[in-house]
């Protein structure tokens, strides 16, 4: 035992020494500061962005809240960013929202608004992993069709692994295919969680687009945030022009462009729908080179 005891010692004392090391290269290298996802280059000033990017499709906040009377809402919200309504021409154009199981309670008469307030384009969330599906996508997607908008989808992606991808993509090919979706539909992969942060997503996300390239389901895309490790990465496997990325300004204005490299850009996660049913939040988008609307359009279905 106490052999045992001596040579674990000597262990710690060796990972300490490595840990030590590794820290002293890593501050001469990054000048001391401690380094992340964030700190690394983009196409937004740091100081004017707010740091929780590439989460709104997942993590939207609660829908009790209020419409002011006047475009500006003065509202608090969980990103730091302030809060607007759509069509407020004061801010940057929205192009597109995109929706999930949070905004289940959006209406017929909303979408209508929407479309009125200059929006093209609906990305309606099915799935996310290999076991769980929007319960609100069908009626979002017949709702936003009907009102004459564009109707794109997008999964969420959850796997470290190529099978992992492959089971993804099965998953969400089964709802593609049980409810006719159009096969010119376009559809994005939402690349964020932490646990897909590997060096191996290029892989992962080639085997997920084969599964759905061999089913006929050849419309791909990317949505990926400011935070994300590997975005670049993630990019690649379809063109960045085919990319939708994440990053807000505390206050985005009218004529305010960020992230101008990729297709399109996700600029806030906290916009609402003038006088709508629905007062909550939805995040918003400049769709930069039309990659919304080359899709199936208003029919979404077969």
């Amino acid at each position: 035992m106490e052999l045992k005891h001596i040579k674990g010692k000597g262990k710690l004392l060796v990972g300490l020494c490595a840990l030590f090391l590794f820290t002293c290269i890593a501050g001469v290298i990054f000048g001391g500061r401690k380094v992340s996802a964030n700190m690394l280059p983009e196409d937004g000033p740091a100081d004017q962005a707010a740091e929780k990017v590439g989460q709104g499709m997942r993590n939207a906040s609660t829908n009790n809240h209020t419409m002011g009377r006047s475009m500006a809402v003065k509202e608090s919200s969980p990103y730091g960013t302030d809060v607007f309504n759509i069509g407020d021409s004061s801010r940057p154009r929205v192009d597109a929202i995109d929706v999930a199981s949070y905004q289940s309670d959006m209406t017929l008469a909303d979408y209508q608004k929407i479309k009125s307030a200059g929006v093209k384009t609906v990305i309606v969330k099915l799935t996310e992993g290999a076991s769980y599906t929007n319960p609100a996508a069908l009626t979002q997607i017949k709702n936003a069709a009907a009102a004459g908008l564009n109707v794109d989808v997008y999964h969420y992606f959850t796997s470290s692994t190529i099978s992992g991808a492959k089971n993804e993509a099965n998953y969400l090919l089964n709802f593609l295919k049980k409810n006719k979706l159009n096969k010119n539909i376009l559809i994005m992969n939402d690349v964020e969680d932490d646990s897909t942060q590997t060096t191996q997503i290029a892989a992962n996300l080639n085997a997920f687009w084969d599964v759905l390239n061999t089913a006929g389901y050849k419309q791909h895309g990317i949505y990926t945030g400011a935070s994300y490790l590997y975005r670049d990465a993630a990019a690649n496997t379809v063109g960045f022009k085919r990319t939708w990325k994440a990053q807000y300004p505390y206050h985005p204005k009218a004529g305010t462009n960020w992230q101008t490299d990729y297709g399109a850009w996700q600029f806030s996660p906290t916009a609402k729908i003038s006088n709508g049913d629905y007062t909550g939040y939805v995040d918003v988008e400049i769709d930069y080179v039309n990659l919304f609307t080359q899709s199936a359009g208003t029919k979404p279905f077969q």
